[in-house]
Parts: structure tokens; sequence; C-alpha cells
């Protein structure tokens, strides 16, 4: 089973990393890893589907991996920006498959922008 490669494409994106990273840190991280303490503007992302290209007689050496990507910012606009740039990093390598509700997230007071997309990966 192999990951996404969204990580690895917004960091080779100038307006990704220009609206993400922190230091020597691209805020951009699989659900549930994000330091504690992160401040806003950020992107979490998570797989939520996907399956093996399979064939008859022989192991598959490809999947497809359906992800949803959010971006969490303290304004609209600002996260509208966010999620634009990595659709933008990201649509070469991936089909966008579907854009989620954009919503102001009662628990954090943080904007929310969503969209999922799905790679095709190589088995290594």
């Amino acid at each position: 089973m192999t990951t996404s490669p969204l990580f690895e494409l917004c960091s080779l994106d100038a307006t990704v990393t220009s609206l993400l990273k922190e230091g020597n840190i691209l805020k951009v991280f699989k659900f549930g890893s994000a330091p504690q303490d992160t401040k806003p503007p950020y992107v979490v992302w998570q797989n939520i589907g996907g399956v093996p290209i399979n064939y008859l007689g022989e192991r598959p050496d490809m999947e497809n991996r359906l992800i949803q990507v959010d971006a969490y910012a303290t304004t609209q606009e600002k996260v509208t920006e966010i999620i634009d740039a990595v659709e933008y990093a990201i649509e070469e390598d991936a089909h966008i498959v579907g854009y989620n509700i954009d919503e102001l997230d009662v628990n954090t007071g943080l904007w929310r922008a969503s969209f999922d997309a799905e790679f095709y990966n190589t088995r290594s």
C-alpha cells in the first residue's frame, strides 16, 4: 500500500510554501499528525477510499487513493487562497473529484475549505 504524494507536491509549489511554511515546517499534515499547538493556517489530509488496480493472475501494480484535503485559516479569504493553491499544486498529478462544504468550524472558530482528490500510484 502506498500513500498520497500530497505533501511532496505541496512542498515543491512556491505558492503553497509561501502560504504554509513556518520556519522549516510546511504545515501540511496527515490527519491526526499535526502538533497540538499548530497555529493556523494549515492543511490536513486523510485517506477516504481507494482500491488496488486488480488483474487476473498477477498482483496489482497500481492503486488509486481517494483523499480529502482540508485547509484551515482565520479568515474566509485566506482559507480560499490556501485551498486554491493546494488544488493548483496537485492537479497535474491528481484528479479533483469533489468540492466539499466550506464552513466556519464552530469548535475551533476557524474557516475550513475542502476538496477530494484521487491519485493513481504505482506500487513499489
